[in-house]
């Protein structure tokens, strides 16, 4: 009997041995497998914006109207009283925009938008982005105003014959462009033109295109490219970062070689990833992958042509901001 009772003993201590190591290897397991919230631009761009800073503020009285060149010789303009608050005219106190201005493949990508039209693939000539605020309290634009946004541009002939005018729509991919006048046989609301601005060097003439928005937020100067005779496909990646005990919360983007084109994942793909689509076979991309977690950022990027029905396995990893910053200052 002492016997028995020692082994049902020593048999009670391995289970409960084995019970404590299987707990570890669990909770093990648990600390390295991250928790993607997977191309949710609404979640991440708030606090990407925290570091990225890509926003700039101008101030003016409401009956004054105004005209401000940015740095990079672009322009925006509103007429006298052009805003409502709260339905009602604005009195005449002070008006605070809040702007942002993406022109470049790198500036997309700092503030996580795209050129992702449906199915369509847009080329951008410029886009931005304006609030106005008056006492912290947004104001929407009166009804009949427009205003003005100018953009350079290198020449005359850099300018498309189909360039229109897009409002852009939030998702949680990324920004969807819809055509502004909801007309796609017509092509009649972005215009050449040129401006005189004065600063610190004298000033001088710009060359460049303007269009009249009747909406605040995104606006984006663009044409469709046709890609005429070439396949499609829908290209997806599988996001992976092994070895990492964290929440990241990602974008991806498909970033064209040879035009200002970066597109944004149409759709969930299988088992966490993303799928693209339908993109030109052929066309030499890279595809980017940005992430934040609780403090770390990430990055994961591989260059390549675009193939028929690829799968591409994209490992994302730790990088200093600083770093971040640099890489997609190069796109």
């Amino acid at each position: 009997m002492k016997k028995f009772s020692l082994y049902m003993r020593l048999f009670s201590l391995i289970v409960l041995m084995i019970g404590i190591s299987c707990t570890d290897i669990d909770q093990f397991i648990d600390r390295f497998e991250p928790n993607f919230i997977t191309n949710d631009r609404h979640v991440l761009h708030p606090i990407w914006e925290e570091d990225f800073r890509t926003k700039d503020t101008v101030t003016f009285l409401a009956w004054s109207g105004i005209v401000h060149s940015f740095s990079d010789k672009s322009r925006i303009i509103f007429e006298p009283k052009s805003f409502l608050l709260d339905g009602q005219p604005l009195p005449n106190k002070l008006i605070t925009l809040v702007i942002i201005r993406a022109y470049k493949k790198n500036q997309m990508a700092r503030n996580l938008i795209s050129t992702n039209a449906g199915t369509g693939i847009l080329e951008s000539a410029g886009m931005m982005h304006v609030e106005a605020f008056c006492e912290g309290k947004p104001l929407d634009l009166a009804p009949g105003k427009t205003y003005t946004i100018q953009i350079p541009v290198e020449n005359h002939s850099s300018v498309h014959p189909d360039m229109e005018m897009f409002y852009g729509e939030e998702t949680p991919f990324g920004i969807n462009w819809i055509e502004a006048d909801q007309n796609p046989s017509m092509a009649e609301n972005v215009f050449l033109t040129e401006w005189q601005t004065r600063d610190s060097s004298g000033g001088g003439l710009v060359i460049g295109i303007e269009c009249f928005p009747e909406r605040l937020k995104w606006v984006n100067c663009d044409y469709f490219m046709r890609f005429e005779g070439v396949d499609r496909t829908e290209p997806c990646l599988e996001i992976k970062a092994e070895g990492v005990n964290d929440k990241i919360t990602i974008s991806s983007f498909c970033i064209f070689k040879n035009h200002n084109v970066i597109i944004a994942p149409c759709c969930q793909g299988a088992e966490g990833g993303v799928c693209f689509g339908p993109l030109p076979v052929g066309e030499p991309v890279q595809y980017i992958v940005v992430g934040k977690g609780e403090t770390e950022y990430y990055l994961g990027h591989l260059e390549k042509q675009i193939i028929k029905d690829d799968k591409i396995l994209i490992q994302i990893n730790k990088i200093p901001l600083g770093d971040l910053k640099e890489f997609i200052s190069k796109l």
